[in-house]
């Protein structure tokens, strides 16, 4: 358990000193033309580091399972969160998020996005993500400590990304949080 721990952290802080803005554009400079690939290469090196974390609890116990019916409904409910976390990605132009279609390196201003899932909440792949965890209808170790230091690191992400948020975009993004969420949606 204490290493799965630890392969989480190192996980997050890998993740998290790649996307900021400042380390981005320093390696990016050093790459040159192929900077064009930074993207893609962040979320393979992602999900390289993802893999290996998994891999460090191989047999964990199993909590708890939810019996019945109420097992497969679960993982009918993970498909929907599925679903609407590929919503939501569309939203971001899926392509280049995932870093497939490379793009001229720009510094282009940050754009808002306000409607769809971006209306609901500010959030909203932290949202379903945790969402996604919290169904798994076996409950082992591993996904426990999984969804306990998940929903953590979503929400010092969200945090963070917040605070450069308003120092991109000011009162445009001050608005925004005034009128949406950060995670739970809420009657409009």
């Amino acid at each position: 358990m204490y290493q799965f721990i630890l392969r989480f952290l190192l996980f997050a802080v890998v993740h998290s000193v790649l996307a900021v803005p400042g380390t981005k554009n320093r390696i990016i400079g050093i790459l040159g033309q192929f900077g064009t690939w930074y993207r893609l290469g962040y979320n393979i090196l992602s999900l390289l580091l993802f893999f290996w974390v998994m891999l460090a609890w191989p047999h964990p116990p199993v909590l708890y399972f939810i019996p019945g019916v109420w097992g497969p409904l679960c993982y009918l409910l993970q498909i929907g969160v599925a679903v609407l976390l590929c919503r939501c990605a569309v939203q971001l132009n899926i392509m280049e998020f995932l870093g497939v279609r490379r793009t001229q390196i720009r510094n282009e201003p940050t754009k808002l996005i306000l409607s769809g899932c971006y209306g609901w909440v500010r959030h909203p792949q932290y949202t379903l993500a945790i969402a996604f965890l919290a169904l798994n209808p076996v409950m082992t170790g591993r996904w426990l400590a999984l969804t306990i230091l998940s929903t953590a690191y979503f929400v010092i992400g969200a945090w963070l990304e917040e605070k450069r948020l308003l120092t991109e975009l000011g009162e445009e993004y001050r608005q925004y949080k005034e009128r949406v969420p950060m995670f739970v949606p809420t009657r409009r």
